[in-house]
């Protein structure tokens, strides 16, 4: 893609609207949900990993020559060495080969695709609608330069990728569903499309990412898995089948869950991984403890399930076991990093509404009971007593103030940064 393209794309909203719908992307899933290829099975398995091992060896230490040798070149003309970025590809390859061997089916990079790491984006010529929900950390600049370093693009990735499987999902209804996963994580083998980084750029920008953006009528949320891990593992069984993004480190990933003894692993870091197991719970915690763990920290995690819902309604919250907590209503957009109003909105919803229902309601039903005739001060109390039991306000609020309690808990919770 040009920067003439790009710059097309972002010059009004229905021009950015129109490029991410993932065009490109679909059809390509399209011909190969109907290519045999998709769910051919690989009949040598160990011998593949073993060539795999061997190959990126020979990359790491080629090129880790080539990138001492050349090195000079490179830090005079201040050029960027492509060389590093083979090296740190194979490593990781060679790594994820090691650790999680046939289970490692695809791998993937934290990072735009080189196929658009020359292209910068003019942010004087975007559109105004577009530029407002640029992320913090850019605004205020002229420009963004797509290759820039140190900065991970993994929600938009997580993002990107879970639109493209939920568009395609039809496509591949007679196929294995280890065929269609592997047909989306292969778009991103060498980094994200330009559409992942947009994602993450430009934050909320399109109903896509209303949509796909942390919003879920589920979820789940451990503060401390490790500590009690039978109780983490318990509540983990009864996860509904589906896709879900999970957020650990401040670090954003897809799970999806086919069956109960089966689930796929995708991390913009590494890949995608396969957890197959009778006991899969377990199998789960093994992966994230081997990604995730930090000793001496509560290593905490959220699981959203992706839904299409772009309401904001204030979830039911129980606190299942001590520190587990589950989000769960008709529909709702459950974050747990809220901003300063939203947090002063749940933090003042309960007490609007008792006073609402103390000095509103209940006096105005007071002042209609005064004014019917031959109606004594003892009936009138009776009245609101019974209207009010009758409505039954006060139990609805009661249950209203401890869930938000066990709400404002679960958000006094922080992640691991």
């Amino acid at each position: 893609m040009s920067s003439v393209h790009l710059s097309k794309a972002l010059s009004s909203y229905d021009e950015y609207a129109k490029f991410m719908r993932g065009k490109e992307h679909i059809s390509k899933l399209k011909a190969v949900s109907m290519s045999k290829e998709s769910c051919s099975i690989d009949k040598f398995p160990y011998l593949k990993i073993v060539l795999s091992i061997f190959k990126n060896f020979v990359i790491a230490n080629v090129h880790g020559y080539l990138s001492f040798i050349k090195l000079p070149y490179y830090t005079v003309f201040k050029k960027h060495n492509p060389h590093n970025d083979k090296v740190d590809k194979a490593a990781m390859e060679l790594l994820n080969k090691i650790r999680f061997g046939t289970n490692h089916l695809v791998t993937s990079t934290n990072k735009i695709s080189p196929d658009y790491e020359d292209i910068s984006i003019d942010l004087t010529r975007v559109d105004k609608q577009i530029k407002d929900t640029l992320i913090d950390e850019h605004k205020g600049k002229n420009s963004l330069q797509l290759n820039e370093k140190n900065n991970g693009i993994c929600r938009g990735m997580s993002t990107w990728f879970d639109f493209l499987y939920m568009s395609t999902k039809e496509m591949f209804k007679d196929k294995p569903s280890e065929s269609h996963i592997k047909a989306v994580a292969n778009i991103f083998k060498k980094g994200s499309p330009i559409e992942g980084y947009l994602m993450q750029k430009f934050a909320r920008a399109l109903p896509i990412q209303n949509k796909l953006y942390m919003n879920s009528v589920y979820a789940q949320k451990f503060d401390d898995p490790f500590s009690k891990i039978k109780d983490t593992q318990d509540i983990l069984k009864h996860l509904p089948i589906g896709n879900y993004m999970l957020i650990a480190q401040n670090h954003a990933c897809n799970l999806i869950k086919v069956s109960d003894d089966c689930m796929y692993f995708w991390d913009p870091n590494l890949g995608l991984l396969k957890i197959k197991d009778v006991d899969l719970e377990k199998a789960f915690l093994n992966v994230f403890k081997k990604l995730f763990y930090e000793k001496g920290k509560k290593n905490s995690f959220v699981l959203f399930k992706r839904d299409s819902t772009s309401n904001n309604n204030f979830p039911n919250v129980s606190e299942v076991k001590p520190d587990i907590f589950i989000f769960q209503g008709s529909s709702g957009n459950f974050p747990i990093y809220k901003t300063s109003w939203s947090m002063k909105w749940f933090a003042i919803k309960a007490p609007v509404k008792v006073l609402w229902l103390a000095f509103v309601l209940i006096p105005i039903f007071f002042l209609k009971c005064c004014f019917e005739r031959n109606t004594s001060f003892n009936s009138i109390m009776q009245k609101t007593s019974d209207y009010f039991s009758s409505k039954d306000e006060l139990a609805k609020l009661d249950r209203e103030i401890a869930n938000l309690k066990r709400f404002n808990k679960a958000l006094a919770v922080k992640m691991t940064q």
